[in-house]
């Protein structure tokens, strides 16, 4: 799991509460993990340090460009185990949520077959 995870479970959440699938692709969120994360938590959703550290970190730097994509040089980026426990976070919170409303939601360490 990574960045895209991340984002994919904040839009989840943003559309249980009202957002469209176009407005999250609009300019306003997009790749915004930023943007993403302030909606989310204006919304209720509960967010630990560390998951508004690496959001700010995610949202503020290249980091996820530089996940997607090889290049060289100095970078700042989450931890491994930074973005894996926001990712485990997010799943326990937003799954929850989602399961409420009816919607499956696979085991965080479910892989597809």
């Amino acid at each position: 799991m990574g960045g895209s995870a991340v984002e994919l479970f904040l839009k989840a959440f943003l559309l249980l509460h009202g957002h469209s699938a176009r407005e999250l692709a609009s300019r306003k969120f997009g790749h915004d993990f930023s943007a993403l994360g302030e909606r989310a938590e204006a919304l209720g959703l509960f967010l630990m340090d560390e998951d508004k550290d690496v959001l700010l970190l995610m949202g503020t730097t290249d980091a996820v460009i530089r996940s997607r994509y090889i290049k060289t040089g100095a970078f700042r980026r989450p931890t491994h185990g930074a973005l894996d426990r926001t990712c485990k976070s997010l799943w326990e919170t937003i799954g929850q949520e989602l399961k409420k409303q009816g919607w499956p939601v696979r085991g965080f360490d479910a892989r597809p077959a």
